[in-house]
């Protein structure tokens, strides 16, 4: 009963801050996943530069993205009831 008290306690301020957050994190982390793959695709085929790291500028990118996926996640696991382990 304590342990199922302390998730609560944390769970529902750590949810509502997220989600105060998500459209700023969403905002920032589609914009640089997307900027990123737009600049990485033309310096690799529009501009003739050898030294430009376009795999690690594309691994970025996609590495917003899966930030991006791993927020909404820990958002609906937080927004779900209690785990499986609290309940009795």
């Amino acid at each position: 009963m304590l342990v199922a008290f302390l998730y609560h306690l944390i769970r529902w301020p750590l949810l509502m801050f997220l989600v105060v957050l998500e459209p700023f994190v969403r905002f920032v982390l589609s914009s640089v996943a997307i900027l990123g793959t737009l600049i990485a695709l033309m310096f690799r085929f529009c501009l003739e530069r050898t030294q430009f790291p376009f795999w690690l500028t594309l691994m970025l990118s996609l590495g917003c993205l899966g930030a991006l996926i791993l927020y909404y996640i820990s958002i609906k696991l937080l927004a779900s009831s209690s785990p499986n382990i609290l309940r009795a």
